[in-house]
């Protein structure tokens, strides 16, 4: 099952805004899992699958760039909570490089001056997980 995973601000309304966006193209969230990032204030993760993968992933990206309210990534992408601090990305990409595994894409998805939340494209997901165990949070 597909998920997409979605970094949003904790305001009244955000919820509803992700679940009515996809009502609105007749899409069935099957699953839906939303908690409060402890590391980035204001901040909460809403991971969730739905029947038609494709069309909510383009929808909720379009809205991401008209609400300004959240940021949905693609399972294929792995999440990382590092500290928002100089060398935290160097860090990373060099244990990626010392396993031999290729980055395709890196996003900094929010950031609180204390945390950042970035999202990795990589080859090799699975052995990528290992190697950054210690910061990953999605997917587990």
């Amino acid at each position: 099952m597909n998920k997409i995973f979605i970094v949003a601000k904790n305001k009244v309304g955000v919820l509803a805004t992700i679940t009515e966006l996809l009502a609105e193209k007749n899409i069935n969230i099957d699953e839906i899992d939303v908690d409060e990032l402890q590391s980035l204030k204001g901040m909460e993760a809403c991971v969730i699958s739905v029947d038609k993968y494709d069309l909510a992933l383009e929808t909720l990206r379009n809205a991401t760039m008209k609400e300004g309210l959240f940021k949905a990534v693609p399972q294929e992408n792995l999440v990382l909570l590092l500290t928002d601090k100089p060398g935290a990305l160097a860090h990373i990409t060099k244990k990626f490089k010392d396993a031999d595994i290729n980055i395709h894409g890196m996003h900094i998805l929010e950031r609180d001056g204390n945390h950042s939340l970035v999202g990795v494209s990589v080859d090799h997901i699975l052995e990528a997980k290992q190697v950054i165990a210690d910061c990953l949070i999605f997917p587990k």
